[in-house]
């Protein structure tokens, strides 16, 4: 049976989670990472050294100390309070490819979390084999920048016609010669910095610059 526990800063097992995430990422066999070597340790240590407002962890009961999946989260305004918070940015969510459904799981409770807390939106920034996942599954929808407060008032109108367009219009890479649609595709949006078009490595530069999300809590 899989717990989902949501971890503030003063939390006594905050700390050695944002510890325990640190070193899984330097795990030598990838398929043995909670992030599967597709977030590099780097941004792994950065984030987490940014002191998130929120860890959500995903455990095991029957084995408590090895964690099965995981997110950060900071608020929006960054520096702003829990009770504060207008928005929630997720950072990086992870979880064990053995562990079905975890990444659901914790997912599901960030979104319970924003309803209590009263935070209308939830933004985050997709890696490309996620997009139709974090789309048709939950609701979000594409922005142009989830940064930008004006992206925020987007939750005070009606998404519909944005969702149909972008379900319509944006290709998921599946290859190489579906990843250069996808790039020039983000570029003609301005979803990513346009010097991805003549990178070397299509897909790591998508992938460092994400692919902006928004969700919105319902009226």
């Amino acid at each position: 049976m899989i717990d989902i526990m949501l971890l503030g800063k003063y939390s006594k097992a905050y700390t050695a989670a944002i510890e325990y995430i640190e070193e899984d990422s330097l795990e030598p066999d990838e398929d043995k990472q909670l992030c599967q070597g597709i977030v590099v340790p780097d941004y792994i240590r950065t984030s987490g050294g940014s002191s998130p407002d929120m860890v959500i962890v995903a455990v095991d009961t029957l084995a408590p100390d090895e964690l099965k999946g995981f997110a950060y989260l900071f608020n929006v305004p960054r520096g702003s309070s829990n009770t504060q918070a207008t928005g929630l940015s997720i950072d990086i969510i992870c979880a064990l490819p053995t562990a079905k459904g975890v990444g659901t799981l914790i997912m599901n409770e960030i979104k319970n979390y924003a309803k209590v807390m009263g935070i209308k939106v939830l933004v985050l920034k997709s890696l490309p084999g996620t997009i139709t996942y974090y789309a048709s599954r939950h609701g979000f929808v594409n922005i142009k920048d989830p940064d930008d407060n004006a992206s925020f008032a987007l939750c005070n109108n009606d998404l519909d016609s944005q969702r149909e367009y972008y379900t319509k219009h944006t290709p998921v890479p599946n290859d190489k010669s579906s990843m250069n649609d996808y790039i020039n595709y983000l570029v003609r949006e301005n979803l990513i910095d346009a010097d991805c078009i003549n990178d070397p490595d299509k897909k790591d530069c998508a992938i460092e610059s994400g692919f902006p999300m928004i969700w919105c809590a319902e009226k």
